[in-house]
């Protein structure tokens, strides 16, 4: 693997990971000037590597922003109650010292409905916001964590996938934050939330976090606060975050624009070439993987891989200079190719 640029960036470990893991055999560089999602309007371009912060990110447009953001957050603060301030302060507090459980709470905080504790999440975000702007210009501009959606259609294989490249991680001292979103029944109302459930190795993982969270009807494979979310995991110290979308079909793929890399993935005997060319999810992957490549599906997810390598020709490119890729590996036995 030989990619220049990821030499200045300050995730090339876990960007080599992520490509090692998946696409071992492929080779390929990327200019200094160009960035992986182009064609993004809300997404601004990082300084070295390219890839794209969350919507969410402050631009730099000096003093004027900075009073604006500060005299926004002093009028918020000032219509909460004393109990109420204490309670955001309590929780920034630990939030940002990394203490899990603060985490938790803020992330259920902007997850309710209820209009008062919808005020008191934009105050808590407003003052994330302001600490995350001060730890960039500490890190001299660079981003702070790196963002990967991964989604596919139900049985992919995803939790699984996120165990055993979760291990590979925090092994290598990242701390992961998963964000993992399941489906609401449409009768009862209810959710499973039985993702974490497949991650028995990381859920005990101490630089592993893992959130599972309904839709509550939201489509496009995530929740109504999931940027929000991807946040206050940032605010809490963690540099790689994953975002695991419910089985997906082929038009939903809002994750797409929350992250700096998507990743599709696919089960062994999942359609033909004519599968691979329908317009959708397909062409908004920048990383195309086969799962479930062990056992009696070797050939079924070699050939899968083939059809796809000729169906990613078809597209059109929405990059310059990058090329989705492909290839199949196996959570189960660690193979790749």
């Amino acid at each position: 693997m030989n990619i220049p640029m990821l030499l200045q960036h300050p995730h090339r470990d876990f960007l080599k990971v992520l490509l090692r893991t998946l696409f071992r055999r492929y080779h390929f560089i990327l200019p200094s000037s160009t960035h992986l999602r182009s064609g993004i309007p809300r997404a601004q371009p990082f300084s070295s590597l390219g890839l794209h912060p969350a919507k969410w990110m402050l631009p730099s447009n000096g003093l004027t922003r900075k009073l604006c953001l500060q005299t926004t957050l002093k009028e918020q603060t000032e219509g909460l109650s004393n109990k109420e301030q204490r309670l955001v302060a309590e929780l920034y507090t630990g939030l940002i010292q990394g203490q899990r459980a603060c985490l938790a709470e803020a992330i259920t905080l902007i997850e309710s409905a209820h209009s008062r504790k919808k005020e008191l999440a934009q105050v808590l975000l407003q003052k994330v916001l302001v600490h995350h702007r001060e730890q960039e210009k500490l890190n001299k501009g660079k981003p702070l964590a790196f963002r990967v959606g991964l989604s596919g259609p139900p049985g992919a294989g995803k939790s699984t996938f996120i165990e055993y490249f979760g291990k590979m991680l925090t092994e290598r001292g990242h701390k992961l934050s998963v964000l993992a979103v399941d489906p609401s029944s449409c009768t009862s109302g209810g959710s499973l939330l039985g993702d974490k459930t497949r991650m028995t190795e990381l859920s005990r993982d101490m630089n592993a976090y893992i959130r599972p969270s309904p839709t509550r009807g939201t489509l496009g494979g995530v929740t109504r606060t999931t940027n929000e979310a991807i946040l206050l995991c940032e605010g809490g110290g963690y540099d790689i975050i994953l975002i695991e979308t419910v089985g997906v079909g082929q038009s939903e793929f809002a994750v797409a624009d929350m992250v700096d890399m998507f990743v599709l993935l696919l089960p062994p005997a999942g359609g033909d070439e004519l599968q691979g060319i329908k317009r959708g999810i397909i062409e908004m992957a920048d990383l195309v993987a086969i799962t479930k490549s062990d056992g009696d599906l070797v050939v079924p997810a070699r050939r899968i891989q083939a059809e796809y390598v000729s169906a990613l020709k078809l597209l059109r490119r929405r990059s310059g200079v990058w090329r989705p890729k492909d290839g199949v590996f196996s959570s189960v036995t660690s193979r790749e190719s």
